[in-house]
């Protein structure tokens, strides 16, 4: 899929949870009328990414890499690169930094939307000026114990952390609010269980989608 036109539909049926994400999916639909090639890194100001919150097995921990240009814990995550099809660009940017194989997607839409401002930085000793990252957030399910794998190109470690270790292990003080809200997204309401964590919302607003 090489066309705009699934981001589009995620983002009028997305719901914001927070000001952040009302105002960043506002600038998102004006920059789909105004800007072209949003698929591509070759728009330089700009462009697509996609990225997963992935839950180990017990849904008690999620995935964190140990990124090499950030020289930060993060999520996984990477370029759409032409692919329209978010939700597999998050899914294989997964598998390729982490050697995970079993996941499932337990929402077949974002359950997060942000722009992200990226630093100057070098990649593959090529200078990358400053721009903007348009972000479609995936939550996936690992379904079954595998071992996890670094990808030297992107990562030096791969590992599981609770929400909370999540949060604390960014050094990027950017992200920390992202991660802040992905797990107030999925905490449950019970105080004496705070790891647990819930799809309620999330799975019923899927089944809402997949009707309309």
């Amino acid at each position: 899929m090489n066309s705009v036109k699934k981001i589009k539909e995620w983002l009028n049926t997305f719901t914001p949870f927070n000001e952040q994400e009302q105002v960043d999916c506002q600038r998102i639909r004006q920059f789909l009328e105004e800007e072209a090639n949003l698929l591509l890194r070759d728009n330089v100001k700009m462009h697509f990414t996609a990225s997963a919150w992935v839950l180990n097995p017990s849904k008690n921990k999620v995935l964190m890499l140990y990124h090499n240009i950030y020289q930060s814990w993060s999520w996984s995550g990477g370029h759409a690169d032409g692919e329209g099809d978010l939700l597999s660009v998050a899914m294989k940017e997964v598998k390729e930094e982490s050697g995970l194989v079993s996941l499932k997607p337990l929402s077949d839409s974002p359950i997060s939307i942000e722009i992200l401002g990226v630093q100057p930085h070098y990649k593959k000793q090529k200078y990358v000026s400053a721009h903007l990252h348009l972000n479609y957030t995936f939550l996936l399910h690992n379904t079954k114990e595998e071992k996890l794998k670094i990808c030297p190109e992107e990562n030096s470690k791969v590992g599981w952390l609770s929400p909370d270790e999540a949060v604390r292990s960014s050094t990027e003080a950017w992200m920390k609010p992202i991660y802040k809200k992905l797990n107030q997204k999925m905490r449950t309401d019970e105080p004496k269980k705070p790891a647990n964590l819930h799809f309620s919302s999330i799975e019923k607003a899927n089944q809402k989608n997949k009707k309309n």
